[in-house]
Formats: structure tokens, sequence, C-alpha cells
């Protein structure tokens, strides 16, 4: 059996298709696990540093901004990729046309954040750090050179800029920590961070490339067309992803905040494995729809089947060490290790909600998308306000789950696409199947 194992594991490794992509996948891999391990220690010293009221409000500064960075159209840069790969001889008038739209989108941004900090009930303090930490979302936000290393299969390149200067960021934090640096001077780092990347991507862009960009009107509108198309699945499910600390910033206190975000950060560590299979893999998988719809439906269940089973055991580890994440944390954070195990609860079905989601996008059902999306953002407001009202903050770490189920198993249903929890669900099942019957057929 154990030969059999290693026959297989090497026919995998030798398969073209995964040589193309490994290299990729191995940077952004090796970004990512730096960054979970740097930033998974860095961040219980920052988090012990500022004491659960402030970094409960260091994340809703956070979440604020993000959702509002939907506005800035971040996910044109898939279809500048689309659109080059189609044509590279017009790379320079399709990144023309994306510089263009996107900076229109981050002044709009910019002008919609600060109008909304008057409209909603906060102090002074919180509204100007929302002000500051919006100029590096502006700067991240008409960011545009992504879009080419991503085309030229260079993703390295962001993965080794944006892993260099969290290191070097991640040496302030420390030493801000250490000195017990007030709040104003972490949200002047996490701006640095978004300056920095955008200007360390620009140089390298501007030494690679020497072609004109130019803005085409007929470009520009196709990009529109495609923005109106899917800007309200992003925008509800940028509503959805930040739904929970934002709206708990109005029922709990910034103390029990701070822990539920203390939670939150820990779980998100754990989901970049289904993002990071869906950047690398996913156009592969895509491509093979070309041969046969069969090939591409084999391939898709094994993709949702892997990141449902890797984050399963995400799931069982944060529930096993739990309580020695919660010791980590200190005493002024009591309660955390019951909130991560609950909060862990979703991160399978999260795995799940990436493919599915780039399954409806390629088959180019965005109505269905925009619903999906829509539902779970009302699902996840009202389910926060609810199961927070009757359980504190232990609710609002299970709504996670509770939303993410009957989004991908009986929405479905009830808008007569049974075949698309049928995919997901048959993909749970098949996926050990399908592996215990490759390695016993080796």
């Amino acid at each position: 059996m154990y030969e059999k194992i290693i026959d297989f594991l090497k026919k995998i490794s030798s398969h073209e298709g995964i040589k193309i992509y490994s290299e990729n996948l191995f940077f952004i891999s090796l970004e990512k696990t730096v960054r979970i391990v740097i930033g998974f220690f860095v961040g219980i010293y920052v988090a012990r540093a500022l004491t659960p009221q402030y970094y409960g409000l260091f994340n809703y500064i956070l979440s604020f901004v993000t959702v509002f960075s939907i506005l800035s159209l971040p996910f044109l840069n898939n279809i500048a990729i689309r659109e080059m790969a189609k044509s590279e001889n017009n790379c320079g008038k399709i990144l023309g046309v994306l510089r263009s739209i996107k900076l229109s989108g981050a002044a709009i941004m910019i002008a919609a954040i600060i109008g909304s900090t008057y409209l909603i009930t906060m102090d002074n303090s919180t509204r100007y750090l929302i002000w500051l930490l919006s100029i590096g979302a502006f700067f991240a936000g008409s960011e545009y050179y992504s879009s080419y290393f991503v085309f030229k299969r260079q993703n390295k390149i962001i993965s080794l800029v944006s892993l260099g200067l969290f290191l070097v960021v991640s040496l302030f934090r420390i030493y801000f920590a250490y000195q017990k640096f007030p709040l104003r001077d972490f949200i002047i780092l996490e701006t640095f961070f978004l300056l920095g990347m955008v200007l360390g991507l620009k140089i390298i862009f501007v030494k690679q490339t020497n072609f004109q960009l130019t803005s085409d009107a007929d470009e520009r509108k196709k990009f529109l067309n495609v923005a109106k198309v899917l800007f309200l699945a992003e925008i509800f499910s940028a509503i959805y992803t930040k739904a929970d600390i934002l709206i708990l910033k109005e029922l709990v206190s910034n103390h029990d905040l701070g822990l539920f975000t203390a939670a939150v950060r820990i779980i998100e560590s754990c989901s970049f494995i289904s993002i990071a299979f869906g950047n690398t893999f996913y156009p592969s998988i895509a491509n093979s729809k070309n041969v046969s719809e069969n090939l591409y439906l084999y391939r898709l269940k094994l993709y949702i089947g892997v990141v449902f089973y890797i984050n399963l055991l995400c799931t069982i580890a944060l529930i096993i060490f739990a309580p020695l994440l919660a010791k980590l944390f200190g005493s002024n954070y009591s309660g955390v290790s019951e909130l991560i195990m609950l909060y862990s609860l979703k991160l399978p079905f999260f795995g799940v909600a990436v493919p599915f989601g780039q399954h409806l996008y390629l088959e180019n059902r965005i109505k269905y998308l925009s619903l999906s999306a829509f539902v779970s953002m009302i699902l996840m407001i009202s389910g926060i306000i609810i199961f927070t009202e009757y359980f504190g903050i232990r609710g609002a770490a299970l709504c996670g789950v509770a939303v993410q189920i009957p989004v991908l198993f009986l929405l479905p249903w009830l808008c007569g696409k049974k075949e698309l929890s049928k995919i997901v669900f048959t993909a749970i099942i098949f996926f050990p199947k399908e592996i215990y019957h490759k390695i016993k057929t080796l």
C-alpha cells in the first residue's frame, strides 16, 4: 500500500498541468505560511498589548474600510486577466482602461467612507482613524499591476513583495506592542503596508514593461458592463464577510468585540488554503471545460472535496488546541477558547463556498450568484442580531456556520437549481471514495 501511495504521488508530480502551476502555488503557499506563522504570534502579541477593548476597535476600523473598498471594483482585475489572455497585444489598452476605472472607483470609495462616518454614530478619534486608513485603501484600490503579473504567471512577484513588506511591518508591530504604542500608530502601520505594496509592485512593473497605457472607449464600456453585472454580488459578499464585526460593535461592549475579533483572526489565518487552491488551480480546472463537461465536473468535485476536507482537518485541530491558543492571548481574553471552537465550525463550508462561487461565475449564473450573496448577507445580519440577543457573542460565533449551510444546500432547491446543491453534496462524498479508488487501482 505504501509503494502504491508513493507511485500515485509521483504520477501527480509528473503531470504537466501540475508542473505549470506548482511554482506559483509554492510561492503563494510560502508567503501565506510565513504570514500565518509569524502573523499568528505577532497578532497575539499585538492583541495582548492593545487589550480586548482596543483590539476590537482596531478590527472594527479595518472591517469598516474593507467593506467600502469594494467600490474600487477590485474584481475587475480578474476581468483584465481574462481579456489579456485573449489578446496579449492589447495589454497596454486593457491595463490603461483598468487604471482609469479603478482610480475613479477609489475616489468614490474615499467619498463614501468619509460620508458614512458622519452618518454612523462614532467618536471623533475613531472617525479620524478610519480616514487615515482610507488613504492606504485608496492607493490599494487603484492598484492594477497585480493583474499583469498574474496574467504572466508571475504570482511569485506579488507574493515576494507582500512577504518582504509584511516582515518589515511585523517588526514594527512587535516594537509598537512592546512599547505600548497607542492604537493610532498601529493604524499608521496598516496604511504604510498598503502604500508600500502598491509602490513595490509599481517599481517592478515599470522595470518589466515598456508599453504605453492607453484608454479605449469600447474597452471601457466592456469593463463597466461587467462591473454593473457583478457589482451587487460583490457588495453583498463584502457586507456579509464583515457584517458580524460591524454589527457587533453596536450590540456588545468593546471588550466582547475584542474577544470575538481575536477568534475571527485565528480562523481567518486558516482560510487561505481555499483561496490559494482556487487562485492556482481553478484556471486549469476551468480550461478542462473546453475538453468535456464531464471532465470539468470531475475536476470540480475533486477541488471541492480537497478544500472541504483540508478545512475540516483545520477545524479539528483548532478545536483541540483552542485552550492552548486562549492561554497565549492572556488573562484579559478569558472566554476566547470557546469562541475559537464555535467559529471554526464554518471553515469547511467556507472552503466549499469558494469553488462554488467560481463555478457560478464560470457558468455565467451571475443573477444566482447575486441572489446567494444577498441571501447570505441578510441571513448574516439578521442572524447576528438574533443570535447575539439570546446567546451573546457565542451566538455570533455560531452564526457563520448557521448561514453557510442553508445557502449551499437549501437555497439551490428553493430556486429550482437542484444540480448546484447536488454538486456540492456529491463532491463531499465523492472525494474520499475517489482517492481510495485511485490508490487501490495503482
